[in-house]
């Protein structure tokens, strides 16, 4: 986890109860704003139950405002409920395009 621009190690139980929440709020935001300035939003984008990939946005913070933007939050992961409810792999799948990309596909 980023602390105040620096690295800090994060507990299982923190780790476990942000997991938690972000599964329940099917979006995971970072605990802080890592040395760069950056906090970072993603939510997955699925087909089903399958992950088919992920939305991610970045918020560049400044040093007297670091707070996590609530409206950004709910926004990251509005899309991605309705970029998923819109996806439909199962054309390419029919189309004979491989599920795992290969150097000689």
């Amino acid at each position: 986890a980023w602390r105040r621009g620096k690295r800090s190690p994060v507990k299982a139980t923190e780790a476990a109860r942000v997991t938690a929440a972000a599964r329940l709020g099917q979006v995971a935001t970072d605990l802080g704003v890592n040395e760069y300035g950056i906090r970072r939003y993603a939510a997955p984008l699925l087909d089903g139950p399958r992950l088919v990939g992920v939305l991610a946005v970045a918020q560049f913070c400044t040093p007297g405002n670091q707070r996590a933007s609530v409206e950004l939050r709910d926004t990251v992961r509005d899309a991605a409920l309705q970029l998923s409810n819109t996806l439909n792999t199962a054309p390419a799948l029919r189309a004979g395009y491989p599920r795992k990309m290969t150097p000689n596909s």
